[in-house]
């Protein structure tokens, strides 16, 4: 498995946060974290540290390794590409 950029680990959150309708505040708050988390994770600044990845990978509906490794499978958790 490849690792794959804070930046482009963003990009699959923001995605799946805005699939589910859900604002940055609303994630946020789903997944117990500060709004100022999330809009850097989004932004690419940093990635989250396992505990945040779970929460906000259970939120959002995907595989927490997601956002750390290139699986070949789509993102979101409909396993299209």
């Amino acid at each position: 498995m490849t690792l794959i950029s804070e930046k482009e680990a963003g990009v699959i959150i923001r995605e799946a946060r805005q699939r589910k309708g859900l604002t940055q505040g609303g994630l946020a708050e789903r997944s117990r974290m500060s709004v100022s988390s999330v809009s850097a994770y989004e932004r690419g600044k940093r990635r989250p540290r396992l505990i945040a990845a779970v929460r906000l990978a259970d939120v959002l509906g995907f595989a927490y390794s997601d956002i750390y490794y290139i699986s070949g499978k789509g993102h979101g958790g409909d396993g299209e590409e």
